[in-house]
């Protein structure tokens, strides 16, 4: 089956829904999925989404040059994420002064501007934003050194091939700095996440270049798929590894027992996926759903974590009016004012958090599609302020309203 430029990215905006949906997942816990125990998405997901960009990267990243592409990154990526991170500085500091939330911290030129680089949890409402970062970061470096001339020799692939073997060397030096046990140094955390996820970016762009075009020829890729969870598996019944992660906001890697790890789940999960939306693609071609989400995708890392803390907002004063039947009974205040990743529990089966899934991937898209319809920039960013100034009245109005009552939970 030949492979046009329009499928491969529809294969593309595949792999990140579904990369995201898992990263939902993680936070919330809602399905311990079979996909999640073999590959351990907390140890490769991120470096997947690197991985990712550097296809696009190889696409078109090199048809602009190094000022206008900083510029474009700039309005795409860093001005965007500054400005949300602004908007959830604020709301933040309203939720906590009425006491609704217990955690996150003041308004600050270290949290608005430096923070975000670093760890990007300063207002509890949108970890997963640090990405944003990260990925803009990666972009701008890698459109400097893939125009240094050496990497341009009349061997295009020798000099690749060093730059991805120099990626990977630099890639396990931070690695192994970050897997010692009593690791920890915020002050390095950029430094070296930046250093571990860079060899993911080139080994995307290396992909795109010479390995996307020989496994177009592979006519049975769901093959690609069993030989991944296969390989996978084996090497867990081999080693006998214990559960692994990479908490990546903070580079932390202390609780991984073997240095091959993290780049063995990336690769074998990383065929697996390849290999699944390489099996849908007929179908992901006359996909209307992924149309339609696609181009939104990024609202889902700057919002989906406010999206179900507010939903727990709603249910707080639910609770606080003294409507306590026996569903609202079961929440618990206290665990939502203290932390960001409180998922309230419509049953005692976690298979009922499902919904919490559905409206943090989806309620960001829908709104974000429907604001991007209003036209030029400047309307979509004023409605984006209405928007959260709406969000301040309907937290102030109920902050004074219950302020006595929630002071007095304990």
């Amino acid at each position: 089956m030949s492979e046009t430029k329009k499928s491969l990215n529809n294969e593309l905006l595949f792999l990140q829904a579904i990369g995201l949906l898992g990263v939902i997942n993680g936070h919330y816990m809602c399905i311990e999925s079979y996909i999640h125990n073999i590959f351990n998405y907390y140890t490769w997901l991120i470096a997947f989404f690197i991985f990712l960009s550097g296809l696009f990267f190889a696409q078109k990243a090199l048809k602009k040059a190094l000022l206008p592409y900083f510029l474009h990154k700039s309005k795409t990526l860093l001005i965007p994420a500054l400005f949300v991170n602004l908007c959830y500085g604020v709301i933040s500091n309203v939720m906590r002064r009425y006491g609704f939330i217990q955690y996150g911290t003041t308004l600050s030129f270290q949290s608005l501007f430096i923070s975000p680089f670093l760890y990007n949890n300063q207002f509890g409402c949108n970890l997963a934003q640090y990405y944003i970062f990260q990925l803009f970061l990666i972009e701008i470096l890698a459109n400097f050194l893939y125009r240094i001339p050496i990497i341009f020799t009349k061997k295009p692939l020798l000099s690749d091939s060093i730059f991805l073997a120099v990626s990977f060397a630099l890639s396990y030096y931070c690695f192994s700095i970050c897997r010692k046990p009593d690791y920890k140094s915020p002050e390095l955390t950029l430094l070296l996440r930046t250093g571990y996820l860079f060899f993911y970016f080139v080994l995307g762009v290396f992909y795109e270049r010479y390995i996307r075009v020989f496994l177009e020829k592979w006519k049975t890729p769901v093959i690609g798929c069993f030989l991944a969870v296969f390989t996978q598996v084996l090497v867990m019944t081999i080693t006998n590894w214990p559960e692994t992660v990479i908490f990546m906001p903070e580079m932390n890697a202390s609780k991984i027992q073997h240095d091959f790890v993290p780049y063995f789940t990336f690769l074998t999960a990383a065929v697996f996926m390849l290999c699944l939306a390489r099996t849908l693609s007929p179908v992901l071609e006359q996909s209307k759903t992924l149309r339609f989400i696609g181009p939104n995708l990024r609202y889902v890392f700057y919002h989906h974590q406010f999206t179900v803390i507010f939903i727990g907002m709603i249910i707080f004063l639910i609770w606080l009016s003294g409507d306590r039947g026996e569903m609202i009974s079961r929440f618990n205040p206290i665990s939502f004012s203290r932390h960001p990743w409180y998922c309230f529990p419509l049953t005692t089966n976690d298979y009922a958090k499902v919904p919490y899934i559905i409206i943090a991937f989806f309620g960001p898209i829908m709104i974000g599609k429907y604001i991007n319809k209003c036209g030029k920039a400047w309307v979509r960013v004023l409605v984006w302020i209405l928007l959260m100034i709406l969000i301040l009245a309907f937290i102030t109005f109920f902050g004074r309203k219950y302020q006595d009552v929630i002071r007095n939970i304990k």
